[in-house]
């Protein structure tokens, strides 16, 4: 879960740096980029991009990912990516809610084996031990 947006974090990134004023160009290649595996994976498919001028997909995975390799190509070409970067960020945070609800409703159950194999055995000790206590001591 750690790792749950990366997308939408680049996303953000490209957005700021495009309001300050800087080019896709300058986010490609800001040290920021490189704390996510996607965005070592973006930065390895602007290298490629950049030596040999070939738009290649298939380095990043997701359909978002995907989406956001077309919009910096855009971007990279001069081309406002303004609108579609706003579309983009909008489905990324869609989908890292609905991965988030869905881990929300797995919980429960991924809690309950852990609950009944330590807490469930303390809390009956916890009432049950004075009990026995006085039935042994009553009963000695």
């Amino acid at each position: 879960m750690e790792d749950l947006a990366p997308t939408l974090k680049i996303l953000f990134e490209v957005e700021l740096a495009l309001a300050s004023g800087e080019s896709v160009r300058t986010v490609l290649n800001s040290p920021e980029i490189l704390e996510t595996a996607t965005g070592r994976a973006l930065r390895r498919w602007y290298a490629t991009f950049e030596r040999t001028g070939k738009f290649e997909r298939a380095a990043l995975s997701t359909k978002q990912e995907k989406a956001m390799i077309l919009l910096f190509k855009l971007g990279l070409q001069g081309r406002s990516i303004v609108e579609e970067l706003n579309s983009l960020q909008e489905e990324c945070w869609e989908e890292s809610r609905n991965q988030i609800l869905k881990f929300a409703e797995l919980l429960p159950f991924k809690l309950l084996f852990p609950i009944a194999l330590f807490v469930f055995p303390a809390l009956m000790m916890m009432i049950l031990g004075p009990i026995l206590s006085q039935i042994l001591n009553f009963g000695g």
